[in-house]
């Protein structure tokens, strides 16, 4: 059974995330590193994110993978493509919050998973960290 040995939730846009995120690629090589300075195979370590929006839109080539067009009608019956985070900024804010990365492998090997992940991927900052 597969175990948790490392998560972090991005809130801030970074170029390195968002290709963990929307790259298969760069999933492959990230899990490929961990699992080398883990010392296990590479099958030994998935890598989950999320993979929203769960409906692709046709025309999402051209639009950052989570955003959500829109469009308004001008007085003629014209209708003016926007994006949803250019009208509100709630939207642009939220999103970001699915950005969750987690890496699972089985539980002989999560501890060296969890370290090289934390040393590869790097640690909870330390503004998220929430002290008792």
């Amino acid at each position: 059974m597969l175990k948790c040995a490392y998560e972090r939730t991005f809130y801030e846009k970074d170029t390195m995330v968002s290709n963990i995120f929307g790259r298969e690629r760069y999933r492959n090589q990230m899990r490929d590193e961990i699992a080398k300075e883990a010392g296990v195979e590479a099958e030994a370590v998935i890598i989950d994110v999320p993979t929203v929006p769960s409906v692709p839109y046709h025309h999402s080539v051209l639009m950052e993978p989570m955003e959500i067009p829109v469009f308004y009608k001008t007085r003629d019956g014209d209708k003016i493509p926007q994006r949803l985070s250019e009208i509100s900024k709630i939207f642009d804010v939220l999103k970001g919050f699915i950005n969750i990365l987690r890496v699972y492998t089985d539980e002989k090997n999560r501890e060296k998973v969890g370290v090289a992940s934390t040393n590869i991927l790097g640690g909870i900052p330390s503004s998220a960290k929430i002290s008792y």
